[in-house]
């Protein structure tokens, strides 16, 4: 979702972003924002979109959002990255 509302302005993903930061809270931790940085950061991004533009939807993603320390360890997913993300729900 949020490569696509970086991408797409007026997007299905970036109107569901608005509406979730208007509506209610986004959750982060220090890993899950940690990696939304780094994926906006990627040289195949500043070819595609402005720094401004991915500035503008990282901070739409982490201003605001109520922090937590996962307490519990997951390792279901498949992609042993994404278990960071289980762990903050």
């Amino acid at each position: 979702m949020l490569v696509s509302a970086v991408l797409k302005r007026g997007s299905i993903p970036e109107q569901a972003l608005l509406k979730a930061r208007a509506d209610d809270v986004i959750a982060q931790s220090r890993e899950t924002a940690a990696e939304l940085t780094q994926v906006l950061a990627r040289p195949k991004f500043a070819a595609a979109t402005t720094a401004a533009r991915r500035e503008t939807v990282l901070r739409l993603i982490l201003d605001d959002a109520v922090w937590f320390v996962p307490s519990v360890t997951v390792t279901d997913c498949r992609d042993r990255k994404d278990n960071k993300y289980l762990e903050l729900a």
